[in-house]
């Protein structure tokens, strides 16, 4: 993770290997700090994470986002995909027309492909039309994706 004051600036799940983490650190500049160095807004956020992990019921929608970087279309979005309630599923339609423009299935599946919030940004729970899965860009791709539909689904 990586704040920005008390904002989340960026968030990385899925890697098993430190080599992984180090190049993304490297690419993004990103500082590691240490969990003493945390505000308590910003431990209370990797509560929250870690407790979503451990396959708990967690409602990350409180968190705040460093969303400085995204067009008002994208701010739309993500905003609509955090409204997604845990163990539900929507589609890029459905979030398209959410988001107020219905014709954007397209243009909405680009946004959660670019998603700096995994997890936060529950990307993984817009789906096909079909209710089918596409598209993951986190480790392990759509068996992740698949894998924490089914946390969530358990833990409901």
């Amino acid at each position: 993770m990586v704040f920005e004051q008390n904002r989340l600036q960026r968030l990385w799940f899925g890697y098993r290997k430190q080599a992984d983490l180090n190049k993304i650190t490297r690419e993004t500049e990103a500082i590691a700090i240490d969990d003493s160095d945390l505000s308590e807004e910003q431990r209370n956020v990797v509560e929250l994470v870690t407790n979503y992990c451990a396959g708990h019921f967690v409602d990350f929608r409180d968190i705040d986002l460093n969303l400085d970087n995204h067009t008002l279309f994208q701010r739309k979005v993500i905003k609509a995909c955090r409204k997604i309630p845990f163990g539900e599923t929507k589609s890029y339609g459905e979030l398209a027309d959410q988001a107020g423009s219905p014709k954007a299935a397209r243009a909405v599946g680009s946004t959660m492909a670019k998603n700096i919030f995994p997890l936060i940004v529950p990307c993984h729970r817009v789906v096909g039309s079909n209710g089918k899965l596409h598209g993951f860009s986190a480790p392990d791709g759509l068996n992740m994706k698949a894998r924490l539909l089914k946390m969530e689904h358990e833990a409901v």
